[in-house]
């Protein structure tokens, strides 16, 4: 039996290689290195980095699952979910609202 997160985690190494961009992006220049992200990350996929006495978000690509809890979270607007348009996330979220009024 092969397992689903096995094979996602296999496509994500090879678009990886390919090219494509992480599922999660930090802007290490806007990140402030509070750390909210990774206490919420359910996949325990971010990492807070200090070096040179500054802080800031690490993505762990092979746990990350590009559910964007991270960067819904985060307060400086550094955490960027690269697998979708921040339009098609809104629309995502606008749809069952509309449906519901």
């Amino acid at each position: 039996m092969v397992k689903f997160s096995s094979v996602w985690e296999l496509l994500k190494n090879i678009a990886t290689k390919e090219g494509y961009p992480p599922p999660v992006s930090v802007d290490e220049d806007m990140c402030s290195g509070c750390g909210i992200c990774a206490g919420l990350c359910p996949y325990e996929a971010v990492n807070i980095r200090r070096e040179n006495g500054n802080s800031a978000a690490r993505i762990n690509t092979t746990l990350c699952r590009g559910c964007g809890v991270c960067a819904a979270a985060c307060p400086s607007g550094a955490i960027s979910v690269n697998l979708f348009e921040d339009s098609q996330l809104f629309a995502q979220v606008e749809t069952p609202q509309a449906s519901r009024l």
